[in-house]
């Protein structure tokens, strides 16, 4: 009776499962999306990205010893799919240094692109601090470096 009653729960759940599919990949930047996107604004994120991550390496000099360029696996969402998981955000990096999960809003708004610098200051602060990660120092790294990269990309369109 409990199993005939939860049936409907485990298959709505099931339902509610994206699967991702690969869109693009360049080096150790891997793009996946359980939603409808082109080709092209793939790799214009893809872009947008590899930028952010170049700029943050540079103001940060991280030591050459440190594995950055293991896989990063950005995980691009429509903006309906971003508002209904993560409200208010277009991108957000998840704890391990390995996932970074992006709107597609960043494809129409520009300054977004600030937040590339930011979320990837944590992706890079989380590898290069391995587990000494404390959150108010990589807080303060993330924020360092989202400001100087809009303004520079803003610049630069």
């Amino acid at each position: 009776m409990l199993l005939l009653l939860a049936l409907p729960l485990l298959l709505g759940a099931k339902a509610n499962t994206a699967t991702d599919y690969d869109v693009c990949r360049e080096g150790f930047l891997e793009i996946v999306w359980p939603d409808q996107i082109s080709t092209d604004q793939c790799r214009q994120v893809e872009k947008m990205a590899l930028a952010a991550w170049d700029f943050d390496m540079k103001q940060m000099n991280w030591s050459p010893s440190i594995d950055m360029k293991r896989t990063l696996r950005l995980r691009l969402l429509s903006v309906e799919r971003m508002k209904a998981k993560n409200p208010g955000a277009y991108a957000i990096a998840n704890g391990g240094g390995d996932v970074f999960i992006a709107s597609t809003a960043v494809l129409k708004d520009r300054p977004s692109v600030g937040t590339f610098a930011h979320e990837l200051g944590h992706v890079q602060a989380f590898r290069a601090l391995a587990g000494d990660l404390y959150p108010g120092s990589v807080s303060k790294i993330a924020m360092t470096l989202s400001r100087p990269f809009s303004q520079g990309a803003r610049s630069a369109t």
